[in-house]
């Protein structure tokens, strides 16, 4: 599930960071940008599909308004050049198990367990929990958006992520916890680094590519999905599994007409539609 949600620079936040529980109920006044916050998973899900940034920001949708009119309309305060996202989910058990078997496992240098190998099969605490994805667009001239920045990689719970000012980490410093999976540079030369060495037994090294300034290098993942599970599952999580409700509150207000049976219709994700007759029921929402 997603655990963390960042922008910075990002319409009506100049710094947002907020860290999610399995519910969560936001609050705030009209224009506070709670709207905003809540569209920025589904945002990166269709910048991840896209084949043109442009597109997801300008371009209408069949069910929903634009995000904005023009590009200096994404940027807090219109001032500066780019504006920037983060994601952090925490990743499935056997999912984490598969990041620790990898790490640990000599096949892949062949100069047997190394010490440092053994201090993390050993330390629970220091295994890989959590995925975190960055992002940062550029305005280019007032007329293009560019990748200025985006890296994903796994980290454990004892070395959370410090909240940079500009809401990225550029690599200095970093824990010896955090495993990159895929690094960008501005340029778009971009490196994937493989979460599992050995698949069906083949092995891969790191990968170097070059990805056009407007599309996003993390979607190359989906290419060798046994190489990279973590990065796999946050793609489809926030590709398939994030959705943005917004309900047709007038109709919703509406009464319904008389001598109607009382039921509940519900449609599941794979869009089959139920009625079911209701007393008093709780219904729990989940992908």
């Amino acid at each position: 599930m997603i655990t963390r949600l960042e922008a910075t620079h990002y319409r009506c936040f100049e710094r947002l960071a907020v860290d999610l529980r399995e519910f969560q109920v936001i609050v705030g006044a009209n224009g506070a940008g709670k709207t905003t916050l809540l569209d920025i998973p589904v945002l990166l899900g269709e910048l991840l599909r896209a084949d043109n940034l442009t597109n997801v920001f300008l371009v209408k949708s069949t069910d929903k308004p634009i995000r904005a009119s023009s590009f200096r309309q994404l940027i807090f305060a219109q001032q500066g050049d780019d504006f920037s996202f983060a994601v952090e989910a925490r990743l499935p058990e056997e999912i984490c198990q598969q990041l620790v078997d990898s790490i640990c496992t000599d096949s892949w240098r062949g100069e047997g367990i190394q010490p440092w190998q053994e201090e993390l099969r050993n330390c629970p605490d220091r295994w890989p929990t959590h995925i975190r994805y960055e992002l940062c667009l550029q305005l280019i001239n007032e007329r293009e958006l560019r990748v200025k920045h985006e890296l994903v990689y796994v980290f454990s719970k004892s070395a959370v992520p410090i909240w940079t000012k500009d809401g990225l980490q550029d690599g200095n410093g970093e824990p010896a916890d955090w495993h990159h999976i895929l690094r960008r540079e501005s340029d778009g030369t971009s490196s994937l680094y493989p979460e599992v060495k050995e698949s069906r037994g083949e092995e891969v090294d790191m990968t170097y590519f070059r990805v056009k300034p407007n599309l996003l290098a993390m979607s190359a993942v989906i290419y060798q999905d046994d190489y990279y599970p973590a990065a796999n599952w946050l793609y489809e999580l926030l590709t398939e599994k994030t959705i943005f409700l917004n309900p047709d509150w007038s109709k919703l207000k509406a009464a319904s007409p008389p001598g109607q049976e009382k039921t509940i219709r519900y449609c599941n994700r794979f869009h089959q539609c139920t009625t079911a007759k209701f007393g008093y029921r709780r219904i729990r929402l989940s992908c």
